[in-house]
C-alpha cells in the first residue's frame, strides 16, 4: 500500500478511507506492507496502531507544507499538475522497488493520482488506484465560485493539467477503486475501458458511537 499520508490517526475523510481499507485487508488475512509519506509527528502518533495491522511500515518524509505560493509558481512550467509535482519522490519510488524485489508482493495499492508517478515502471504485478474523489471535478467546482482574476487564471491552467493527468493515471492502472457510482460515471467518460469497482467510503459505526447527550 503506497499511501500519500499515514492512515492513522484517521483525522480526515481521505485517511478514514485508507484506514478502513488497511484494516479490512489485514482482518481478511492479507499481509500488508505500508509505504507512506508522513511527518515525524505523524509517525509518533500512529506507528503502534499501524504496526499492529501491517507486516511492515516505512515512512518517507512528507513534502514540506511551507512556501506553497512560490512552489506553485515554480511548478507552472511543468506539465505535471502541482500535486504530482509536489509529491514526486525518488525515495518513495526506490522503497517500492526494493519491496517488490525483496518481498514477493502480489499487488500494489496506489493511493491517489498524485502518487502514480512514484510507481515502478514495470512492476510485474497489478497496480490498483485508490481514489477518494475526482480531482478535476473538485477544481471545476472551485472555479465556478472563484472571482479573483489571478486565481481564476491559475486555476484554469491547473484544471487542464489535472484533468489530463487524471485520465492518464487511470488509463495506466490495472483497475481504479472508485468510492461511488457517480465517480465511476465521470471517470468512465474520461477513460473508458478501465475496470472501476466501487469501494465505498465507510465509517466504523461500532467505534464512532455518539456520546451520551450528543
Amino acid at each position: 500500500f503506497a499511501a500519500l499520508a499515514p492512515p492513522f490517526p484517521p483525522t480526515n475523510g481521505h485517511r478514514l478511507r485508507t484506514w478502513a481499507m488497511v484494516r479490512a485487508l489485514a482482518e481478511d488475512g492479507h499481509r500488508v506492507r505500508l509505504v507512506t509519506f508522513g511527518t515525524a509527528e505523524e509517525q509518533a502518533a500512529g506507528r503502534a496502531e499501524l504496526e499492529h495491522l501491517c507486516e511492515r511500515v516505512e515512512v518517507v518524509d512528507a513534502p514540506p507544507e511551507g512556501g506553497q505560493g512560490l512552489r506553485r509558481l515554480l511548478a507552472l512550467g511543468s506539465r505535471l499538475p502541482f500535486g504530482a509535482w509536489r509529491f514526486r519522490s525518488p525515495e518513495l519510488a526506490a522503497r517500492l522497488r526494493r519491496r517488490l524485489e525483496a518481498d514477493g508482493v502480489d499487488v500494489i495499492l496506489c493511493d491517489g493520482i498524485y502518487n502514480v508517478q512514484n510507481m515502478p515502471a514495470a512492476p510485474g504485478v497489478p497496480v490498483l488506484l485508490n481514489k477518494d474523489d475526482v480531482a478535476h471535478i473538485i477544481l471545476r467546482r472551485y472555479l465556478n465560485l472563484e472571482r479573483h482574476p489571478a486565481r481564476r487564471l491559475y486555476g484554469e491552467m491547473e484544471y487542464r493539467k489535472v484533468r489530463r493527468w487524471e485520465a492518464w493515471a487511470c488509463r495506466h492502472m490495472t483497475a481504479v477503486l472508485v468510492c461511488s457510482e457517480e465517480d465511476r460515471r465521470i471517470l468512465r467518460a474520461l477513460c473508458p475501458g478501465v475496470p472501476m469497482p466501487v469501494i465505498p467510503n465507510v465509517v466504523d459505526t461500532d467505534h464512532y458511537q455518539p456520546r451520551p447527550g450528543a
